[in-house]
C-alpha cells in the first residue's frame, strides 16, 4: 500500500449569527499555522439560514488558505421564511457557500464523500432532524466502488449514525443504520459529522467492518453543550488515524484530547493500544 499522510481540519456547527469574534480569530490564527490541506465542515454554518449570516460565512471561508469541502446543516436552511424554506431551501447556502449539497472530492489518496441530510420538513414539530434518501445512498456507494482501492474513503454529513448524549443526539439520522453498514461493506474508512455540539472519536462495528465515527463541537459558537467551542485535526495514512480535539481556552485552541486507530487487515479499523489515555 502506498505511504502518504493526508491532514484535514475537520469543523462544524460555526452558527454565524451566534458566533464570537474572538473564536473567529482563534480559529483563523490556528488553521494558518497548522495549515490543513483541506477543511471539512459538516453544516450549520449558520445560525437561521439569514442572508447576512451567509455573507458572514464567505467571508470566514475566503479567509482560509486551504480548500474547503462543505455540507449543510439544518440551521442552514431559512428558520423563519417558510415560503424560501419550501420552495428554494438551499438557494443561499448554493448561493453563498458551494453549488453542491452532495459534493465529492476524489484523488489517490482520500475519497471524500458529502450528504446532504438536511430536510425542509419533517413529519412532527422537530424539524432540525436528518434524514437520507435511498438515491443519496446509492449514489455514495456508487462513489466509494469507484475510488481508488488504496485510498482513505470518507464520508461527511451533518447529522449523526450513531446516538450521544442530550436532545441532539438522541436521534440518528433516518436510514443511517442501513447507510453505515452498505457503506462499510464498500470500504468506508471514515464518518465525519456534527450537529450534537460534542467531540467524539470512536470506533463502530458495521456489519463485518470496523468504521472511525468522527463528530466535531461547535468550532466557534456560544451554543456549547458542556464543551467549550472546539475542532478536529485528522491526521490519515492508510494504516493509521489519528484524531485531535482542539478547544478553545483562554482565547487560543489548545490540544485537548487525541485518538488514534489502525488498520486491522479486512476488518477495518481498531483503536491504537498505544495512545495514551
Amino acid at each position: 500500500m502506498s505511504d502518504f499522510r493526508v491532514q484535514l481540519a475537520h469543523l462544524s456547527d460555526l452558527h454565524f449569527g451566534a458566533a464570537s469574534s474572538a473564536a473567529i480569530d482563534a480559529l483563523h490564527d490556528d488553521l494558518a499555522k497548522r495549515d490543513p490541506e483541506m477543511v471539512v465542515i459538516t453544516g450549520d454554518l449558520t445560525q437561521a439560514g439569514r442572508k447576512k449570516e451567509f455573507e458572514e460565512a464567505r467571508e470566514f471561508l475566503s479567509n482560509l488558505k486551504a480548500k474547503t469541502f462543505i455540507v449543510p446543516g439544518n440551521h442552514d436552511l431559512p428558520v423563519r421564511n417558510l415560503w424560501a424554506r419550501f420552495v428554494a431551501p438551499y438557494n443561499r447556502f448554493q448561493r453563498y457557500i458551494s453549488d453542491s449539497i452532495n459534493p465529492v472530492w476524489t484523488d489517490n489518496r482520500f475519497a471524500l464523500i458529502g450528504l446532504n441530510s438536511a430536510r425542509r420538513a419533517a413529519l412532527g414539530v422537530n424539524w432540525s432532524y436528518g434524514r437520507l434518501s435511498r438515491r443519496q445512498i446509492d449514489d455514495a456507494i456508487t462513489q466509494l466502488q469507484n475510488a481508488d482501492a488504496a485510498c482513505i474513503k470518507i464520508i461527511a454529513a451533518h447529522h449523526p449514525f450513531i446516538r450521544g448524549p442530550r436532545k441532539a443526539g438522541a436521534r440518528i439520522v433516518k436510514r443511517g443504520g442501513e447507510a453505515m453498514s452498505e457503506f462499510a461493506c464498500n470500504g468506508l474508512d471514515i464518518i465525519l459529522t456534527g450537529h450534537v455540539h460534542l467531540s467524539k472519536a470512536e470506533i463502530i462495528a458495521a456489519g463485518s467492518r470496523n468504521i472511525i465515527v468522527i463528530q466535531a463541537g461547535t468550532a466557534v459558537s456560544g451554543r456549547t453543550r458542556g464543551e467549550p467551542p472546539s475542532f478536529n485535526v485528522i491526521a490519515a495514512s492508510p494504516s493509521c488515524v489519528e484524531v485531535e480535539a482542539v478547544t478553545l481556552r483562554e482565547k487560543l485552541f489548545r490540544s485537548a484530547k487525541k485518538n488514534s486507530f489502525v488498520r486491522a487487515d479486512e476488518g477495518g479499523w481498531i483503536a491504537d493500544s498505544a495512545t495514551p489515555k
